[in-house]
């Protein structure tokens, strides 16, 4: 019950939040999905009432609208689009290694889950605190929004927070398009522009080229989430000790995420995420092998090769999204490819029964 309710109000919130991102900013809507998410995480940590835990659950998955997806766009757009994979796999090893975190914690130290559900919101206030203080919304959502005043501000503080410019220096280029706009202007009133300016859905879907790509993350997303969360639903059936098997889970998961960080260099996204797919193909056909033939030992050691490779599959399908889309549609093409990558979900615990 309580992990539908997180999956839904993970896919009515990636129904619209990133969306409105893409409207209005990145900055204040990925703010709000943390604080709803640490509020909501506050009040589970002290209710003794079930139905007020189970709503909260739905809140916190809804808040993840914002908090990830709105923040990954935003923090995606902060950075050269050449270091983003070896950031996105970083921060998906993160992820990971904090099961691996959470499991040695049951097994070792307490079964108190409060302490370790408590514990993350202490870095959340602070990273909400940081965020509010020096980070600027996106550049990138300024350019498309022909805000070049803002864009100035922001990259100026970019600039002075990795020490490219002084405290005292700020950015004074003047971009071409803000050129051609003030060219424009001169001769009059500006020309008609519709299909330029225009940055509504019905011009994303009338583009071929985004409509087709985002037909493509969509079935890459549906495919990923099906794989990661049928092999997910395996891994409880293998045989042995419930806190041994996460481990093991969480490091290949953990450390099959950080193949971007080295390959991204030499492999375009469409090999890696090839690859991505056969490895994790391979592990299945291995497991079907390892039932079919009794080979009892070669079971653990496919699943979590399938687990680990569908993994890495997951860092591409996010960064390989802000290379094919604007960022005028950056957050509705993460949004739609999470909305229907999620509902598969519910899928995969009845196949696998």
């Amino acid at each position: 019950m309580f992990g539908s309710l997180f999956f839904l109000g993970v896919v009515i919130s990636s129904l619209f939040m990133p969306r409105l991102s893409d409207v209005y900013g990145r900055k204040w809507i990925s703010l709000s999905g943390t604080i709803m998410h640490v509020f909501c995480s506050l009040v589970i940590l002290v209710s003794s009432s079930l139905k007020l835990s189970l709503f909260m659950t739905f809140l916190l998955g809804f808040a993840m609208g914002g908090r990830v997806l709105v923040g990954y766009c935003w923090m995606s757009e902060h950075m050269r689009e050449i270091d983003l994979p070896k950031v996105t796999g970083f921060m998906f090893f993160c992820d990971s290694f904090g099961i691996l975190i959470a499991t040695v914690y049951f097994k070792f130290v307490s079964k108190n889950w409060k302490y370790m559900f408590a514990a993350p919101q202490i870095f959340l206030v602070v990273g909400i605190v940081m965020l509010i203080k020096y980070r600027t919304d996106s550049p990138k959502y300024y350019y498309s929004k022909k805000d070049f005043a803002r864009l100035r501000w922001s990259l100026t503080l970019i600039g002075r927070n990795n020490g490219v410019l002084t405290k005292d220096e700020s950015f004074t280029k003047v971009f071409k398009i803000e050129m051609d706009m003030q060219n424009q202007y001169k001769g009059g009133m500006p020309a008609s522009n519709k299909s330029e300016n225009d940055t509504s859905l019905k011009s994303f879907f009338a583009d071929p080229t985004n409509r087709n790509n985002s037909i493509i993350f969509m079935v890459m997303g549906i495919a990923c989430n099906f794989i990661y969360y049928l092999i997910n639903f395996y891994v409880k059936y293998l045989p042995g000790d419930l806190y041994t098997i996460q481990a093991f889970n969480s490091i290949s998961e953990s450390f099959s995420q950080l193949f971007p960080l080295f390959i991204a260099k030499y492999v375009s996204n469409k090999i890696g995420f090839s690859l991505s797919f056969f490895a994790s193909g391979l592990g299945c056909f291995f497991v079907m092998m390892g039932e079919m033939y009794e080979i009892n030992w070669l079971i653990p050691i496919a699943v979590l090769l399938s687990k680990g490779a569908i993994s890495c599959g997951f860092c591409y399908l996010y960064f390989a999204t802000v290379s094919y889309f604007e960022s005028e549609y950056l957050g509705l093409a993460i949004g739609l490819t999470n909305v229907i990558g999620r509902s598969s979900n519910i899928a995969s615990p009845m196949v696998a029964e």
